[in-house]
């Protein structure tokens, strides 16, 4: 039954949209066809103009294969275009395959996307191109939507025309040399408002562009490096911190029974002290967590703010954050709170875990704020057996969103090969 009910759920997720081919590009670290064995590569989609940078986009398709990724550009027959789509579609559902889009932009904005189509009148026209969407620009926005690292270029030419654009913005007396429109500084500008993802770069020759991502990209591996060892570090860390928890509680169990055999009542009452004391540490060092301080803040406008010690009390007797919010008297919040995925659900189930040693696998899945494919998944076969296949920590499987999904099939691949 077991068998039969993980085979039904790993076919029914490798049917969700949910799943990239991106993530399979990543996850699937080497596969095996006729007896040679192919390493996954990051694939790198290259935006731009065609005609003005087709020689920018040949050497940077050279340099891409070079470094040991794959390069994805249109030219190329890269990109599987599809019949019952215009073609400007089948370019952006390919960057959602991609893990890095290099954007090198020119001297031209590009032709218009698909349903972004001038009109027929002529004044219409000349209206129309002052402000529309490229086909360059949509491939930018794709990634950015999708959160996919975005590495831009712009030429040193366009880029000093911009910084005179800057100061010019209402002039309509100027003609632009490097230009064909002033939607690429509108496009700057869009880029450069963004709160991250967009570091832009002016280039003169190609070996700008080629060093500059040579080192980004190094140092991409590097910080993944580097954050794969502190996990390391931390869980080491966790596993001694939890050997010397139990040999505290130990001797704590130890020193309360001497107490209580030698000194009678008043052993029972030095335990009771010593406890309440603790528990006092224990609530300050609580109210100074952060969802604790933020509710303490909500609660100092009420004319009967509740006490940290309630709030605690609260928490203990909880089984979810739902629970937890409707005794305190916040069900505002739930919506808001108790959204998959949301900062609150990971912040309730740490502290559950690290005030009450409630072990999050041990809660209910509706608990955990899962979205409804994962929660599936967890549901079936277990939190803590997941978090062990994927070598996590059972309290990150909190809220864990679509984005993953595709781990824990993989895992679950790893059950029903076991079973």
């Amino acid at each position: 039954m077991f068998q039969s009910t993980l085979n039904h759920l790993y076919d029914y997720t490798m049917e969700v949209a949910l799943m990239s081919q991106a993530d399979k590009h990543l996850l699937v670290q080497s596969e095996v066809i006729q007896g040679e064995v192919v390493v996954a590569k990051p694939r790198v989609f290259v935006s731009s103009t065609y005609y003005d940078l087709r020689h920018v986009r040949e050497r940077i398709e050279d340099f891409v294969n070079t470094m040991g990724y794959e390069a994805v550009l249109f030219e190329s027959g890269d990109i599987p275009f599809r019949s019952d789509v215009p073609l400007d579609h089948s370019c952006y559902a390919e960057i959602q395959n991609c893990h890095l889009l290099v954007l090198i932009i020119g001297g031209r904005y590009g032709s218009p996307a698909s349903g972004d189509e001038p009109p027929d009148s002529e004044t219409e026209r000349d209206e129309f191109f002052k402000h529309y969407n490229s086909i360059t620009k949509e491939e930018y926005d794709t990634a950015i939507m999708k959160d996919i690292p975005v590495f831009i270029f712009v030429d040193s030419g366009v880029m000093g025309e911009y910084q005179t654009f800057k100061k010019n913005r209402n002039s309509k007396a100027i003609n632009y040399a490097h230009v064909d429109s002033i939607n690429i500084f509108l496009l700057l500008d869009g880029i450069l408002s963004q709160a991250r993802n967009n570091f832009v770069k002016a280039f003169s020759r190609l070996d700008d562009i080629t060093s500059w991502l040579r080192e980004q990209w190094a140092g991409l591996f590097s910080d993944m490096l580097l954050r794969q060892q502190e996990r390391t570090r931390m869980t080491t860390i966790s596993t001694q911190l939890e050997d010397l928890k139990a040999v505290t509680e130990g001797l704590k169990k130890y020193s309360d029974e001497m107490l209580r055999s030698t000194l009678g009542q008043r052993g029972i009452d030095v335990i009771a002290e010593e406890e309440n004391r603790l528990r006092k540490l224990t609530i300050r060092r609580f109210a100074r967590t952060p969802m604790i301080k933020h509710l303490l803040r909500r609660e100092s406008s009420n004319e009967e703010p509740r006490t940290p010690e309630q709030l605690y009390t609260a928490l203990e007797e909880s089984e979810s954050l739902r629970s937890f919010l409707e005794s305190i008297g916040s069900t505002e919040l739930i919506d808001d709170w108790c959204a998959p995925r949301s900062f609150a659900l990971r912040d309730y189930i740490g502290l559950r875990n690290d005030y009450f040693d409630i072990d999050p696998s041990e809660l209910p899945i509706s608990a955990l704020g899962l979205s409804p494919v994962v929660g599936r998944m967890v549901a079936e076969a277990g939190i803590r057996k997941i978090s062990e296949l994927l070598r996590m920590d059972p309290r990150r499987i909190v809220g864990i969103g679509p984005e993953r999904a595709s781990e824990i099939k993989h895992a679950m691949r790893s059950i029903i090969d076991d079973s």
